[in-house]
C-alpha cells in the first residue's frame, strides 16, 4: 500500500473539516464566494472507509501543538435493520489547552457502505467555548427536512432543520471527499451539520500537490472550500462569513486525508497526519 500501515496502541485520527466549520472568522478562497444552493453534488467514486482503520493528526495553531483529533471506522452493523458503517470521531486538547480550557468532544456518524450516505448522527461536546456544559445532539436524516433532538444539563429541545441538498456531518463528509474522484475545477456543495448547527460547504478539486509527511513525501489532490451557517429554515445565515480551507488527500488506493490549513481570525490552524494504520 502507499501509506505504510504504522503498529500502535493509539487508534486514532481526526474530523479535518470541523476546524473549517468551527473556525473563527472568514478569509476568501478560490471556492469561498462559490457556496452556491443550486450547485448538485457529483457522482462520487465509491466509499472508502475500511473497518478498522484508525488515523492520528497534530493540530498545531502559531507552532504550537493545541488538539489531537481522532476518527475511527467500527465493524459493519445495522441501523434500522439496513447495513451502516459507524465512523467515530474525537478532538481532545493538548495539556497546554486544556490547562485554560479541556476539550474532549465526540461525533459519530453512520454511513451506507455501499454509497457513502449518511444516515445518522451523534454530537457529545461542550455546549460552547465558554461553558462547561455537555451537549448532547442526536440526528436521523431525512430527504429535505429532519429533526434535530438536543440535550443540555437536562433541559431537552426539538428543532427541525430544512436542508437543500445532500446531507452530511463532519465525519461522513470526510468519507464522502475520499471517494471523490473527479478533474480540477469539479465542486460539489452539501449541506452539513456540526453539532446543532448547518453549515452550507462548497469544495472545489483545486489540483495536484505534494505533501510532507512523517511517512514522506506524497502524492496528493488539493481540494480548495469554504462554509457558510445555514439557518432553521435551510436559507445562509445573512450575519455568518465564509470560512475557507484548503484539504490534501492521498491520490493513492487509500485517500488519506493528510493535512488541512484552516483559516481563522487567530491565524492559520494547520493540521498533519502523524500515523495512519488499519487493524
Amino acid at each position: 500500500m502507499p501509506i505504510r500501515v504504522v503498529p500502535s496502541t493509539i487508534s486514532v485520527l481526526p474530523l479535518l473539516t470541523s476546524l473549517a466549520l468551527a473556525a473563527c472568522g472568514g478569509v476568501p478562497g478560490p471556492a469561498a464566494d462559490g457556496v452556491d444552493p443550486d450547485d448538485a453534488l457529483p457522482v462520487a467514486g465509491g466509499v472508502v472507509a475500511r473497518a478498522g482503520e484508525a488515523m492520528t493528526y497534530r493540530v498545531e495553531l502559531h507552532g504550537i501543538d493545541v488538539a489531537e483529533f481522532t476518527v475511527t471506522v467500527g465493524a459493519e452493523t445495522t441501523l434500522d435493520g439496513a447495513p451502516a458503517l459507524p465512523v467515530s470521531a474525537r478532538v481532545v486538547s493538548s495539556p497546554l489547552l486544556t490547562m485554560f480550557h479541556p476539550v474532549d468532544d465526540t461525533l459519530s456518524t453512520w454511513i451506507d457502505p455501499v454509497t457513502g450516505r449518511a444516515l445518522a448522527f451523534e454530537a457529545v461536546e461542550l455546549a460552547s467555548s465558554r461553558s462547561t456544559e455537555v451537549e448532547h445532539t442526536r440526528v436521523r436524516y431525512a430527504p429535505g427536512r429532519f429533526a434535530v433532538a438536543v440535550e443540555r444539563a437536562g433541559r431537552h429541545l426539538d428543532e427541525e432543520q430544512v436542508v437543500r441538498h445532500d446531507t452530511f456531518d463532519v465525519p461522513s463528509m470526510l468519507m464522502l471527499l475520499r471517494g471523490w474522484h473527479g478533474a480540477p475545477g469539479d465542486r460539489m456543495v452539501v449541506d452539513v451539520m456540526r453539532s446543532r448547527t448547518a453549515w452550507r460547504l462548497g469544495v472545489e478539486i483545486a489540483g495536484a500537490d505534494t505533501v510532507e509527511t512523517v511517512l514522506g513525501a506524497m502524492a496528493a489532490v488539493r481540494f480548495e472550500g469554504a462554509s457558510v451557517r445555514m439557518r432553521r429554515d435551510g436559507a445562509d445565515d445573512p450575519a455568518s462569513e465564509r470560512r475557507a480551507f484548503t484539504l490534501w488527500i492521498s491520490d493513492d488506493v487509500d485517500r488519506v486525508p493528510l493535512r488541512l490549513r484552516a483559516h481563522t481570525d487567530y491565524g492559520d490552524v494547520e493540521m498533519a497526519l502523524v500515523e495512519y494504520r488499519v487493524e
